[in-house]
């Protein structure tokens, strides 16, 4: 008689985004977190991000544009103050 170890599949991480299982053919890796392809999206403007074109800022991602609009550096000469006046 053959005992045969029952077949346990390996669990699916959770999607930072829905929550949902995340298979292996639809993940996509940032941070050591596993998101869905399709929730892979700007916090501000839900446009649908590739890895090279996010940030990560307090768990959130962010297109590179928003990032820099949000969490960009501030101050004089960083388009903020008489430094950023313009004239028509």
């Amino acid at each position: 008689m053959i005992h045969r170890m029952p077949f346990k599949p390996v669990p699916s991480p959770d999607c930072v985004k829905c929550g949902k299982s995340v298979y292996f053919n639809e993940e996509v890796k940032f941070q050591d977190r596993s998101w869905h392809k399709d929730c892979v999206r700007c916090n501000t403007c839900a446009k649908k991000l590739e890895i090279g074109a996010m940030n990560d800022h307090a768990g959130e991602i962010y297109c590179l544009q928003c990032y820099r609009k949000n969490f960009g550096v501030r101050g004089y000469g960083y388009g903020i103050g008489a430094g950023s006046l313009t004239s028509d």
